[in-house]
């Protein structure tokens, strides 16, 4: 329990923190496209999150990592969607959603990419995944 709570708790809470910051009604408008821009990286920070559970938890792929964090990043960006069209003075954006998904997918890459860096110095963790260490079972390193 306590591996999956170092793990998925940062996608829970920061989760947590969009739905919560989007129950609000925004009393400023931000004018295009600074309103996109703050959604891309905003779910780029959760697609990076979601990559890093990932990689801790299941041996999979790094394409399926990218695939499934920016995938479940940007759901949850469309369904911050339809829940800000419920809220007043709160409307659904497509553009907003296009943003979020192009967000997710950016920061599960840039975790990726990242990882290579820290892990192969042991920078982050002590215990590296294999798919950035090259130790895998069956890859030969």
């Amino acid at each position: 329990m306590k591996k999956f709570f170092q793990s998925w708790g940062p996608v829970l809470a920061y989760a947590f923190l969009i739905y919560i910051q989007s129950s609000f009604p925004r009393p400023v408008a931000i004018p295009f496209p600074y309103d996109k821009i703050i959604h891309f990286f905003e779910f780029a920070l959760l697609g990076f999150f979601v990559g890093r559970a990932l990689l801790l938890n299941w041996n999979i792929s790094q394409w399926a990592v990218v695939i499934i964090a920016g995938g479940l990043a940007g759901l949850w960006g469309i369904l911050d969607e339809l829940h800000q069209a419920f809220v007043p003075e709160r409307m659904a954006s497509l553009g907003d959603g296009i943003a979020d998904f192009l967000g997710a997918y950016f920061g599960a890459i840039g975790y990726l990419l990242l990882g290579k860096l820290l892990y192969r110095k042991k920078a982050l963790y002590p215990a590296a995944p294999c798919e950035f260490t090259g130790n895998c079972p069956g890859s030969g390193g």
